[in-house]
């Protein structure tokens, strides 16, 4: 059923198929594949047990959960993927708007947003003042990077901050979110000709 699926659209197959060579094997590129299809169609709660609901071929929930805990496979490869594809969509974008001779806005946007949990065991989750709830709650905080071309926004980076605390028991280092901010804007480079 997900192959059916993902062979009926096109661009959708084309998508997934770019990131084939981060795998090591077909079982890994179909979690892949049901993994990110769980994402499109599912519209509850997004943990692994809703998500595996969403599979049409019935994946269970331990299946997915290793698959995305496990992590055993070329993540600088589908990086490399993403990167390549952000970079070509945004620079499609940049040469139409200028061959109408139009300055494009770049916009590099910088976030801290707590995702809440329920569970206090995971690894990072604290206890994290959200300014949507106006409340303190149990989560996680990324510090997440942006980059708004054309009122399209695209992901560039993320990391995950954790208090001075919870990095001495777990023997990190600590870096508080400005630091983690300003690491992301060292890390970017710019497109020629272009002001961000």
């Amino acid at each position: 059923m997900l192959q059916a699926i993902v062979q009926s659209h096109e661009s959708l197959g084309k998508f997934l198929s770019a990131f084939r060579e981060a795998f090591r094997n077909q079982p890994q590129y179909r979690h892949f594949q049901a993994y990110v299809l769980a994402l499109l169609i599912y519209l509850g709660s997004r943990n692994l047990a809703g998500l595996s609901r969403a599979i049409p071929d019935g994946r269970r929930a331990c299946s997915l959960y290793r698959f995305v805990a496990k992590m055993d496979w070329d993540t600088e490869q589908g990086e490399q993927v993403r990167w390549e594809m952000l970079n070509r969509h945004t620079r499609r974008a940049l040469q139409a708007i200028a061959q109408q001779g139009k300055p494009a806005p770049i916009f590099l946007l910088l976030d801290d947003s707590v995702v809440e949990k329920t569970g206090e065991k995971r690894e990072g989750v604290d206890y994290h003042y959200s300014h949507s709830a106006g409340d303190t709650v149990l989560g996680h905080v990324w510090v997440t990077g942006h980059l708004v071309v054309l009122g399209q926004s695209y992901p560039i980076s993320w990391r995950l901050y954790r208090r001075q605390g919870d990095c001495e028991r777990a023997g990190l280092p600590f870096v508080s979110k400005p630091e983690l901010a300003e690491a992301m804007l060292r890390d970017f480079i710019a497109w020629p000709d272009t002001q961000v």
